[in-house]
């Protein structure tokens, strides 16, 4: 029969799609016709001039004075030592430039504030104009872009001369030996020694700690030199790569975050840590903040990022308050710019294919390691040489099938596009970025083409982000941002965790994919074991229906920003911002069962014989979900930053905000909104630019606690130290040009201590057993305490410290080390220590954990100009390691279980020895693990406490956790002319897994739910080779053998890796090339993800997974072909 196609997303869905695209295309139309006000300052403003007979050289100086033109000319195209009358008036700028230039030769065109002066015919040269000149152009090194306004003089006098809207300068040669000094703000000066006159081009380098002058803050912007907190930032660039996520492309590539990619999926995101895992706590995360407002990092499309940074110990953190304590990762996106609009096109697609897949044994093999598991414990083989070979020659694949599950559910590669729209512009009125994104991946797994809808797997991401600003006075800012995205993701009716975990256990024997018969409706007969207790993972892939998932996320941001400079004090500012996020959540459930059977042999005309298991259905059921979240949040704040006496600078910061988010909750009081509310200040002051003082404080509220214990106050302090400004190093050292010191002490907090449980300190009441009651016997059901009370909850602590050191050398060469250390206290935990006899049926929770955390985060990065080539590098080292201080563990007999002064999450396990080699090794040794029996091959393990029995009492710390302690990452890039070329390599160290799953085959009592890894014959324990130096045990076919299949040494591996995380090779157009097509940049690059790994224990699969056989959706290795285009 037909089944009618099933659409993936409603008509709701497709009419929100498409208000959202009506809003754009309106912003877009708005926000753009906001540039042709461009001229309105112009017309607007009127200008103050005193009386007075002046050259044109004095009147302009008075109106750059006064105003915010500036004057741009060449030579030889105004006298400006011509004389005007000036009576005392207010004039626009069109009159008095129509006065002064009457009866001349000289033209006029104003461009938003720049006046610039022109001739049609040059002036004559005069007699003056003939000394001998210096003259030449100066250009960005790197770009070649000319430089407007960049001075040019000679060293030590004030002889010199500014370049014009080509680029070009000139001034007179005074004679002799000169030095000739050319700089601009955010580059390298440069200088060149003469002896005459001559054309001298200048070629400037981006000075890079000029350029990172602003840095951002908690709660706002420092200059970089005046910054005294750990804080990391980085090149947003470095964040445009071919990954679905964000999150993906941190490891590595910022000092200060321990980052782990554990999915390849479509869709997935990274764990990662600030500094690591500092507690054992419900929330580990860091605080993450889009614009001031807290919000997911992974909905954030890469083009649309202004600045990231990482705020990390706790002078940078402590006005965050209860939200602080792990760490606070700060983006803002992008805002417009004056000028013409400004036109971004980025179109890149790629091809994705698995960097590794356990390649599972085929039939033979498997057919023939079982027979050798059976026969070494005397049993006969089950599988004879006939059928081995059957399964080898697959002469009968539907009664001897041989299926690798991995390979034949997931396709070789699969692929991904993604498209970004950026325009930005406007005026002295208003301003503008406005964005639309699109992207897309498909998943590996496969479809059954049969069908009219698909179990493959799609994500698609739709951003929109529009930013306005808007001059409501000189010294009154209006800010307006709305951001919308739109995720769907398409995927299996089962979790597809569930299909790749069949699809690597089970074995390859049990049945073919499916068989090659219809039935008597002329459907496909799915193939399934009789009995149905081993599925096939083709079916769980492909028949089972499909699910459907959508979010949609709506964002607004309107901010108000006063300067109060003019009507109270200069240097005082202030802003208020209030918020507004809807977030919705949908999801279609399209379940189906497929009609299966199972095939035991032919009848005598060779066809294959069925039976019928399950009738399945021919329609697929249908289930919805949804549900939504919201947010409100209001921010106020005042800020003061004043130079006092050319070397006393004074900051301040006082703010109020309070937040409200309300989320989808299956209980009346998880439903009531969450509440925060809470005052921050900040106060600097530093002296000559050398040395720094900061206090930070936080004192904020949680509605999580009783009340008494609502609000707490979190202070901290830093001092900073530049020694390179002191007189007794100036000149001593030019190679050095920075050296910065710096100590910060301070505590942040954390109240997200319950989970899913609301207002912790109260308790928690549930059903119990009741009783029959009265004459009528009537039953009653009873109540019990399910957690217990506690009015003394609070958040937790953490004091953090922090030591550093910036420095930059040889103008080109920049290092920053950080040495940190915490304490996290009233970390919220059941208790363990309470003994049975005090009668609690329920252990209570309390703030009594305790743990420490220290490390070593560090940056080292490196440029260089070489003629026409310009060389990069950047290295970053991520080294932090925990202890679990107090967890209130029980009190053990054996104190090297305690838990307490072990990493978090440390791995515990036996101590193997080596293989058993004979009956009387095993005789005298201690009972391994409560086994009865053991074997030589099996592995014995060592008696820690002496007591003659290995148990669990004898597992004792072994290896790390599986979080890495160190993360690095190490790139490197270089540009000539229009060509570039990057490689980045990314790695984790300090880590380690288990093994398990495929390399304990055939110990489920079902032998059809055990698959083997090809790569692992010949490698176990064989009784006929004796080969006691195997890698791995003695087989065993009858079931779970507990001795040796627990966690051990034996079975311990490292996770560590380097891979090479990306490169790219890149190719811009020549700008005369671009100009030609009316366009004034052209970049087609190539890019590659994950490309190759080294992972000395990992060989079968990633290891940046931490699977113990391979299960799990493989991380994806990428090339991508795209084109970047600016008009």
């Amino acid at each position: 029969m037909k089944i009618n196609r099933i659409h993936r997303y409603s008509f709701l869905e497709l009419r929100k799609a498409w208000r959202i695209m009506r809003l754009t295309l309106f912003l877009l139309l708005v926000t753009t016709s906001i540039s042709f006000a461009t001229g309105l300052y112009a017309q607007n403003t009127q200008i103050n001039l005193k009386a007075g007979v002046k050259t044109l050289q004095e009147l302009f100086s008075e109106i750059e004075d006064n105003s915010e033109f500036i004057f741009i000319y060449k030579d030889n195209t105004i006298n400006l030592s011509k004389t005007v009358e000036i009576s005392e008036d207010t004039y626009s700028i069109t009159e008095i430039l129509e006065r002064t230039l009457k009866n001349t030769s000289t033209q006029y065109k104003i461009i938003d504030r720049q006046v610039i002066f022109y001739q049609t015919n040059p002036l004559p040269i005069t007699p003056q104009d003939k000394r001998t000149e210096i003259r030449g152009r100066v250009t960005d090194a790197k770009t070649g872009e000319i430089i407007i306004g960049a001075s040019v003089v000679l060293k030590g006098t004030t002889i010199g001369s500014t370049t014009d809207v080509d680029g070009n300068y000139s001034f007179e040669y005074p004679g002799g030996r000169q030095t000739v000094v050319a700089s601009y703000l955010g580059y390298t000066p440069k200088e060149v020694t003469i002896s005459s006159p001559q054309i001298l081009d200048f070629k400037l380098d981006e000075d890079a700690f000029e350029l990172e002058e602003a840095v951002v803050v908690g709660y706002g912007s420092q200059r970089k030199v005046s910054v005294i907190g750990a804080i990391t930032t980085i090149d947003v660039d470095r964040l445009k790569v071919p990954t679905g996520k964000i999150s993906n492309s941190l490891a590595g590539r910022l000092a200060g975050v321990i980052a782990v990619q554990r999915s390849g999926e479509p869709g997935q995101s990274s764990n990662f840590w600030v500094r690591g895992i500092s507690t054992f706590g419900e929330n580990k995360n860091p605080l993450i903040l889009v614009d001031g407002v807290e919000r997911s990092l992974d909905l954030l499309d890469p083009e649309d990022i202004e600045s990231f940074s990482i705020l990390k110990d706790a002078t940078a953190t402590a006005v965050y308050g209860v939200r602080g304590a792990n760490g606070v990762i700060v983006v803002n996106t992008r805002r417009g710019k004056e000028g013409k609009p400004d036109v971004n096109v980025k179109i890149q697609s790629g091809i994705l294919a698995p960097t590794k897949l356990p390649k599972l044994a085929n039939s033979a093999t498997w057919a023939n390691m079982y027979n050798i598991a059976r026969t070494s414990h005397g049993y006969a083989p089950l599988y004879t040489e006939t059928e081995i070979e059957k399964y080898r020659n697959q002469s009968d694949p539907y009664l001897y099938p041989s299926i690798d599950w991995v390979d034949e559910l997931m396709k070789d590669y699969t692929t991904s596009q993604r498209v970004n729209l950026n325009v930005t512009g406007g005026g002295p009125i208003a301003r503008y970025y406005v964005s639309g994104a699109f992207y897309n991946e498909n998943g590996l797994f496969i479809k059954d083409p049969s069908h009219e809808w698909d179990s493959e797997i799609n994500y698609k991401r739709f951003n929109f982000v529009s930013n306005v600003d808007v001059n409501l006075h000189r010294t009154t800012v209006l800010k307006l941002n709305i951001n919308g995205v739109l995720e769907m993701k398409h995927q299996p009716y089962e979790s597809i965790s569930t299909i790749f975990n069949q699809a690597v256990s089970v074995s390859p024997n049990v049945v073919p994919l499916y068989y090659p018969d219809l039935d008597e409706f002329g459907n496909r007969r799915y193939s399934e074991a009789t009995g149905g207790n081993i599925p096939n993972p083709y079916n769980t892939l492909t028949q089972r229906g499909y699910n459907d998932n959508w979010w949609t996320k709506i964002n607004a941001i309107m901010a108000l920003e006063q300067d109060f400079s003019e009507l109270i004090t200069p240097g005082l500012k202030a802003t208020v911002k209030f918020s507004y996020d809807s977030n919705s959540w949908n999801q279609i459930l399209r379940e189906g069962s497929p009609h299966t059977w199972y095939a035991k042999n032919r009848d005598e005309s060779g066809n294959l014989i069925y039976e019928e298991n399950s009738l399945g259905s021919n329609t697929l059921g249908y289930t919805s979900y949804a549900n939504g979240e919201r947010a409100l949040y209001l921010e106020g704040n005042i800020t003061y930053n004043q130079t006092f006496g050319e070397k006393h600078n004074v900051g301040g910061l006082l703010l109020y905000n309070q937040r409200e988010y309300q989320i989808a909750a299956s209980s009346s009081i998880g439903a009531l909104p969450y509440r925060n509310q809470g005052l921050a200040g900040r106060l600097t002051y530093s002296y000559d630019d050398r040395y720094f003082i900061e206090g930070n404080f936080g004192y904020n509220g949680s509605e999580n606690f009783a009340r008494g214990h609502r609000f707490g106050f979190f202070p901290a302090g830093a001092i900073g130290w530049v020694v390179s400004n002191e007189k007794f190093l100036q000149g001593k050292y030019e190679a050095l040009d920075i050296l910065k010191l710096k100590v910060s002490l301070g505590q942040s907090g954390n109240d997200k201590i319950g989970g899913g449980r609301r207002f912790v300190y109260l308790p928690t009441i549930n059903s119990a057993n009741g009783t029959n009651w009265g004459t009528s016997n009537t039953w009653v059901g009873g109540i019990t305490v399910g957690e217990y009370a506690n009015n003394n909850v609070s958040w937790e602590t953490s004091t953090k410290l922090n030591i550093g050191l910036e420095s930059q050398w040889f103008n080109g060469l920049r290092f920053q080390i950080d040495y940190f250390q915490e304490k996290r206290d009233g970390i919220f935990v059941q208790r363990k220590s309470i003994p049975d006899y005090v009668g609690v049926t329920t252990m209570p929770w309390s703030n009594v954990g305790k743990m420490k955390n220290r490390g070593v985060d560090a940056t080292l990065e490196f440029d260089k100009q070489l003629g026409d080539v310009f060389l990069s590098a950047r290295g970053t080292f991520t080294f932090a390691r925990n202890k679990q201080i107090s967890d209130d563990q029980p009190d053990y007999i054996d104190k090297y279980r305690n838990r307490n002064g072990q990493r978090y999450n440390q791995q515990y396990g036996l101590v193997a020895l080596g293989l058993f080699e004979s009956e009387e090794e095993i005789e005298n040794s201690p009972t391994q693990y409560g086994v009865s029996y053991l074997k030589p091959g099996d592995i014995k393990y060592k008696d820690i406490n002496g007591d003659g029995v290995v148990d669990t009492s004898d597992e004792v710390p072994i290896g790390y956790s599986n979080v890495p302690e160190i993360v690095y990452g190490i790139g490197v890039s270089a540009s000539y002319k229009g060509f570039d070329l990057s490689l980045f390599f990314q790695g984790i160290a300090n880590t380690t897994f288990f093994l398990g799953g495929a390399y304990f085959p055939f110990n489920y009592p079902n032998i059809g739910q055990t698959s083997f890894l090809a790569d692992l014959e010949g490698k176990y324990f064989d009784p006929a080779k004796q080969n006691f130096d195997a890698e791995l045990p003695l087989l065993y076919s009858d079931g779970w053998h507990g001795s040796n299949y627990v966690n051990s040494t034996w079975w311990q591996r490292s996770g560590a890796f380097l891979r090479l995380k990306n490169a790219e090779i890149g190719y811009s157009l020549p700008k005369p090339i671009a100009n030609k097509l009316l366009l004034k940049s052209v970049r087609f690059f190539l890019t590659g993800e994950n490309l190759l790994t080294f992972a000395p224990d990992v060989k079968l699969w990633d290891p940046e997974t931490g699977s113990q056989d391979g299960r799990g959706y493989p991380l994806m290795k990428t090339v991508n072909l795209g084109l970047s285009i600016n008009f």
